[in-house]
């Protein structure tokens, strides 16, 4: 009889780990695995963070991971529920999205981000691939956490929406988290990220453009503008809170 490894399907890349699709008990799920073991205190951490956010499920528009999970072959998992399609996917098929469908796409992750923010919880990485869509069409917040993220880092690629604090000095914190939003909806406008990497690019070059050069404005609604304001390289202090947005 096959086992439950034998049937998960691949779904995409991330910076340090990679998302399969399964099926258990006639129930889909997602399983992200991570490179490498976690110690003990790292996964009592992860176990904890999993429990607080649960917290939220009642109060914000979040997907949590069921579980935390050593596999075999000395990786990490996280097992949770498998969403239908992230704006990395939707922006990839069909293009730029108009500002009411941005507008419309960022309210929940602000909302989450502001209920979780209120309890003193960070998300360390938002980026329009953990923005995914239920079923429903609804949108969730997914992938909170900084202890797999800080574990992992040696292994992580940047991405577009990283903020510069987290790419100079490792910074996880309430305004790299609305860099994030800023960005996810800077990509949902403009369909490319604030800073575009360039062909043949270092990551060293990359970042140092992140680092040093303004947000190009592409286009000009208000939606944008708010965007570039939470995503701004140079504008830390004068990014707005997750209520604000």
């Amino acid at each position: 009889m096959p086992s439950e490894d034998d049937e998960l399907v691949l779904v995409g890349h991330g910076p340090v780990a990679t998302v399969y699709a399964g099926e258990s008990d006639d129930t889909a799920f997602a399983l992200k695995i991570y490179p490498g073991e976690v110690d003990r205190r790292s996964l009592r951490s992860v176990r904890a963070e999993l429990a607080t956010l649960a917290e939220l499920r009642d109060r914000a528009r979040i997907l949590v991971a069921d579980s935390v999970e050593r596999r075999p072959g000395g990786t990490t998992a996280l097992r949770m529920e498998l969403c239908a399609q992230s704006p990395s996917e939707l922006v990839e098929e069909a293009g730029r999205r108009p500002v009411d469908e941005a507008v419309a796409l960022g309210e929940a992750p602000a909302e989450t981000l502001a209920a979780a923010h209120d309890r003193g919880i960070v998300h360390g990485g938002v980026s329009p691939g953990n923005v995914l869509f239920e079923g429903s069409g609804d949108a969730l917040l997914s992938d909170f956490g900084t202890t797999l993220r800080r574990h992992f880092s040696a292994e992580s690629t940047p991405h577009g929406a990283v903020a510069p604090e987290t790419l100079r000095d490792g910074v996880l914190d309430r305004g790299s988290d609305l860099y994030g939003l800023g960005a996810t909806l800077y990509f949902a406008l403009t369909g490319h990220a604030p800073h575009p990497r360039v062909p043949g690019e270092s990551d060293d070059r990359s970042g140092l453009r992140v680092l040093k050069d303004p947000v190009a404005p592409s286009i000009a609604p208000a939606c944008l503008r708010l965007s570039r304001t939470s995503s701004h390289s140079c504008s830390r202090r004068t990014r707005p809170t997750a209520p604000a947005v």
